[in-house]
């Protein structure tokens, strides 16, 4: 199989300047993780191909974020290996998800507590969840002011130090940069898929 790629019966992933689409399509093929990780990914996409044709009758049926979350979203996260902590907290704010790439740093950043900034040494990303219709580039009313949704997951990257967030509305699945580069967009540098 070498470096073919899987066929997805999802949408293609679409690269707003995240990465370079060089390294996505020449050089990601080579990492040794590419290789590696071939059959979990596989596997992980099977659960999620099950659970979207179970799901996708449902999911603009939800109408809330909250149950969008339990039935889509969290499965979405466990399928793909990923621990995680529910509804966080981070310098008065609160990202719905820290994610954690094993149990190790999941316990590590219980221990450092929940509401304590050492908690987010541990995470490997956060991740915050819209509800279905939700569109992530128009404005929403937080707090009694108009705020994008990847303005929140800036603030939320921003506090945590950490390198990479996801935005969701269970539909789009966004990843930010915690840092952007000289030539890189606020709010549009980003890696989707759908």
């Amino acid at each position: 199989m070498g470096g073919a790629q899987l066929l997805l019966q999802f949408s293609p992933v679409r690269n707003s300047g995240l990465f370079s689409n060089h390294w996505i399509e020449h050089r990601l093929p080579l990492e040794p993780e590419w290789e590696e990780l071939r059959e979990q990914a596989a596997a992980a996409l099977v659960e999620l191909t099950e659970l979207w044709q179970e799901k996708r009758n449902r999911v603009e049926l939800y109408g809330n974020e909250p149950t969008l979350e339990v039935e889509f979203i969290q499965p979405v996260l466990r399928a793909l290996g990923w621990r995680y902590d529910y509804q966080t907290f981070l310098r008065g704010d609160k990202p719905d998800y820290a994610i954690f790439d094993n149990d190790a740093d999941y316990d590590a950043a219980l221990r450092a507590g929940k509401h304590e900034q050492a908690y987010w040494d541990y995470p490997t990303l956060l991740a915050d969840a819209k509800a279905w219709h939700v569109n992530l580039d128009r404005p929403l009313r937080v707090k009694n002011r108009r705020e994008y949704p990847p303005e929140q997951i800036e603030r939320y990257l921003r506090a945590s130090n950490l390198r990479f967030g996801i935005l969701t509305n269970g539909g789009n699945w966004r990843l930010y940069p915690g840092e952007l580069q000289r030539e890189q967009s606020r709010f549009e540098t980003f890696l989707e898929g759908d």
